[in-house]
């Protein structure tokens, strides 16, 4: 017994020599990921806000439908990694290494959502009351389904009411994790979750850990931006006839 009181010490010891490198060690990916959230919630809430506006969601049939109609009505196509992506549950090891890899090529299962912000935002400015004004109204159940409370939480916007939304199904609780992604079936799929029915989950028990490994791409939405009042703005050129016409006195001067 006094044997093993003693090895019950050394091991006692031993984890209190590793216990404050460990916790500091998480510490430092809690704020590492609190630093990349808002990329992730951003992209995110523009695909949820995309589907409110053009992909006529039903509670009865899966999200990845919607999703598809939404693409289509905008003219969007995924890329192949985002195909990819779609096919897995959660985005942990090891297919999170396979989609680094396509990230570092210019490639990750939100890219799509970069070119529908640009559609629906014409400034950073006015992101937060887009998004406040389109969710707003939106199904409570897709709003608890796609956990629309993270971005919420993340981007500083009014959080929705999610009083009238229904109880979770066990299947579509687990496909509501796969957030910062999009979940592809129904909300109330499988058994009911007991005593969990209105349950939002936390950040940390969802895929959002795996974007840790990535570089935020906020430079790609800038530069969007720019790029769409650049062609906002020769557009408005060409339609009052000052775009390419040249100037009498530069004529007259070149003789």
């Amino acid at each position: 017994m006094r044997e093993m009181n003693r090895s019950l010490l050394r091991r006692i010891s031993k984890l209190e020599q590793f216990l404050p490198e460990a916790l500091e060690q998480r510490e430092e990916r809690r704020i590492e990921l609190e630093k990349k959230l808002p990329w992730a919630a951003r992209l995110h809430a523009t695909e949820v806000a995309a589907i409110v506006l053009a992909g006529k969601p039903k509670v009865d049939e899966p999200l990845g439908e919607a999703w598809t109609r939404t693409l289509d009505h905008f003219g969007a196509r995924e890329c192949y990694t985002e195909m990819r992506s779609r096919l897995h549950t959660r985005l942990d090891e090891p297919l999170g290494e396979v989609l680094l890899k396509d990230y570092r090529s210019g490639y990750h299962p939100l890219l799509a959502a970069e070119k529908l912000y640009v559609e629906m935002i014409t400034r950073r400015e006015e992101e937060k009351s887009f998004f406040s004004k389109t969710l707003k109204n939106a199904p409570a159940w897709l709003l608890k389904f796609t956990l629309v409370p993270l971005d919420a939480r993340c981007l500083n916007f009014d959080p929705p009411d999610l009083s009238a939304a229904p109880a979770w199904g066990i299947m579509g609780l687990r496909d509501a994790r796969r957030w910062p992604l999009l979940p592809q079936g129904i909300m109330t799929a499988g058994h009911p979750v007991p005593n969990r029915e209105h349950e939002i989950p936390s950040v940390e028990q969802c895929s959002a850990s795996w974007f840790l490994k990535w570089p935020v791409r906020e430079w790609a939405l800038n530069e969007a931006l720019v790029e769409k009042r650049l062609a906002s703005y020769l557009k408005m050129l060409a339609e009052n006839g000052t775009l390419n016409s040249a100037d009498p006195s530069d004529e007259s001067e070149s003789r």
